[in-house]
C-alpha cells in the first residue's frame, strides 16, 4: 500500500521540479522548499479536518475521483508547464478557506517573497497532495468510507517521523488562528523530508 505523504512529498523532491518552480515564480529553490515543507502537512491536516464527517469525506472523495487521477505526480514537466493555478487556488479555497490568506503571508514573510507568490507555491502543492489521493484511489487503495483513515495515517506516519509536527499544524488550523510558522516550524518539516527519505 502506498502512503499519501512519501507519495506528495516524494514528487516534492523532485530537484528537477524544484528547480522549475523556482524558475517559474523567479524565487530561490530554497524559498521554494521553505515554503513546501510546511504546505503538505498542512493540507494533510487540513483534508483531514474536512474528512471528519461523512459528508466532508464523501465530497472529498468524489472531487478525488472526478479531477485528480493521480497523473499528476509522474509527469512533473507537464505540472510545470500548466500547473492549473486556478485548480489550485479552488482547492486553497475549499480545504483552507479563509485561513488561506494568513496562511500565504506567513510563509511570505519567512521565506522572503511576496505573498502573492506564496500563494501561488500552496495552490501548487494542493493538486499534488489531491493527485497523491487519486493515484492511491485508482489503485482501489481507499473508498469514501476508508479516506479519513488514509489521511490520519499520512498524519501518525508524519508524527512518528517528527514528534510534535502535526499539533504544530493542528493549531495552525484553528480557528482563532493564532498559530505561529516560524524558523522551528520550518526546520520539523525539513526534518520530515529527511526523515522519510533516509
Amino acid at each position: 500500500m502506498s502512503s499519501l505523504l512519501t507519495l506528495a512529498l516524494g514528487f516534492l523532491k523532485n530537484d528537477e521540479l524544484l528547480g522549475g518552480m523556482a524558475k517559474k515564480l523567479n524565487i530561490s529553490e530554497d524559498q521554494v522548499q521553505k515554503i513546501l515543507v510546511i504546505a503538505v502537512p498542512l493540507l494533510i491536516q487540513a483534508l483531514s479536518k474536512n474528512a471528519e464527517t461523512k459528508s466532508g469525506a464523501e465530497s472529498l472523495f468524489k472531487a478525488v475521483s472526478s479531477d485528480h487521477d493521480g497523473s499528476v505526480l509522474d509527469k512533473a514537466d507537464d505540472f510545470l508547464e500548466n500547473p492549473n493555478l486556478k485548480q489550485g487556488t479552488g482547492i486553497l479555497k475549499h480545504v483552507l478557506g479563509a485561513q488561506t490568506d494568513p496562511m500565504a503571508d506567513q510563509l511570505a514573510e519567512l521565506s522572503g517573497v511576496d505573498p502573492k507568490v506564496a500563494k501561488q507555491v500552496l495552490g501548487m502543492a494542493a493538486p499534488v497532495v489531491l493527485g497523491a489521493l487519486g493515484k492511491m484511489q485508482s489503485g482501489g487503495e481507499f473508498d469514501a468510507s476508508s479516506l479519513p483513515g488514509v489521511l490520519d495515517s499520512a498524519r501518525e506516519m508524519a508524527e512518528a517521523k517528527v514528534p510534535g509536527l502535526m499539533g504544530v499544524m493542528k493549531g495552525l488550523m484553528d480557528a482563532d488562528g493564532d498559530g505561529k510558522i516560524d524558523d522551528r516550524v520550518v526546520q520539523m518539516g525539513s526534518a520530515l523530508l529527511s526523515n522519510l527519505f533516509k
